[in-house]
């Protein structure tokens, strides 16, 4: 059975950035470069690990990194955190130390997370009793990502750019950073854009992300990242399926709301008809044809009441029906 929850988009983006461009690793302080060998080559591996019940723990995403000379090899296992998980604190020790034994290295934990708060909570060391294992991850939080001052900055570092979008984002309140980051995620014209700009979107205070997606809808089309341009045109046609749907439904709700009042109405002025009939031949009036014809053609609710209360005083069926 495999442990698995709907990821973010926040967290999918920030996977996918780290999986893109592992350097990114070393540009958020120097802790995970203290860590590695000197000018290191990443390569991705599996992060599946089996336990005895059987059980697959999936981690987000695992590198092994190695130095010029292909030696003494370290297992970087990668873990985007948006919340304290004491559950993901336990898994982590059991992928950890069997990405370690598979691979023939050190193994080490690196854990990136937007949060301040989360940062603490996965930087702070649950207290342990004697012989427990200890785990202390490597964390990269908002303020170890550096931010991005310039759109010429983001252009030059395109990936470091859409993650300080997302770890600074709250603070945007002008969104001025996230469109630069999403500039950026445009020019970088891989599968992931579209996953980066719902993020940098995502880490928007509400007002700074109305402001900027309204914003961005007049840009002609020739600027977004030809991947871009495919997504919106799906969410185009998504949006014009939909809004076809909610008129129909809209208008035979309509439909539906006149008709059973129109059944009210015609029930009504059956019920008056009745009602004046009964009156005429409790009087005793004599009604000839036509007077039974007006009145079954009576449509005029007011009319047919008005009749009613004529009915209750006249002396004849002639002048109830004035």
């Amino acid at each position: 059975m495999s442990h698995a929850t709907m990821p973010s988009p926040r967290h999918e983006a920030i996977v996918q950035l780290i999986r893109d461009k592992p350097s990114l690793l070393l540009a958020c302080g120097d802790a995970v470069a203290r860590a590695l060998p000197a000018e290191p080559r990443f390569d991705v591996v599996d992060t599946s690990v089996t336990d005895l019940a059987p059980r697959t723990f999936h981690g987000d995403l695992a590198f092994v990194a190695t130095g010029s000379d292909g030696r003494d090899p370290v297992v970087i296992l990668v873990e985007g955190q948006l919340r304290p998980d004491e559950g993901a604190r336990r898994r982590w020790a059991l992928k950890l130390a069997a990405l370690g034994v598979r691979h023939g290295g050190r193994a080490i934990l690196v854990v990136v997370t937007p949060s301040a708060a989360v940062a603490r909570w996965a930087t702070k060391r649950r207290p342990s009793s004697p012989g427990a294992l200890s785990l202390a991850p490597i964390v990269i939080g908002p303020d170890a990502i550096p931010r991005i001052a310039s759109v010429e900055q983001a252009l030059a570092a395109p990936e470091l750019a859409v993650l300080a979008a997302i770890a600074h984002g709250k603070e945007d309140l002008d969104a001025e950073h996230a469109r630069q980051a999403i500039d950026a995620a445009n020019a970088l014209e891989t599968a992931g854009s579209p996953r980066y700009i719902t993020a940098i979107l995502d880490a928007l205070p509400d007002v700074a992300r109305r402001i900027l997606e309204a914003s961005m809808f007049p840009l002609p089309f020739g600027r977004l990242a030809p991947v871009l341009r495919r997504n919106l045109e799906d969410i185009i046609t998504q949006g014009i399926e939909e809004g076809i749907a909610q008129r129909l439904e809209e208008a035979a709700r309509e439909r539906r709301q006149k008709e059973r009042q129109e059944g009210r109405q015609e029930g009504e002025i059956a019920t008056k008809r009745t009602t004046l009939e009964g009156i005429l031949a409790t009087r005793g009036f004599v009604v000839t044809e036509s007077q039974s014809a007006r009145i079954a053609a009576g449509l005029d609710s007011d009319l047919l009441g008005r009749w009613i209360l004529r009915a209750v005083t006249a002396g004849s069926a002639d002048e109830a029906l004035e």
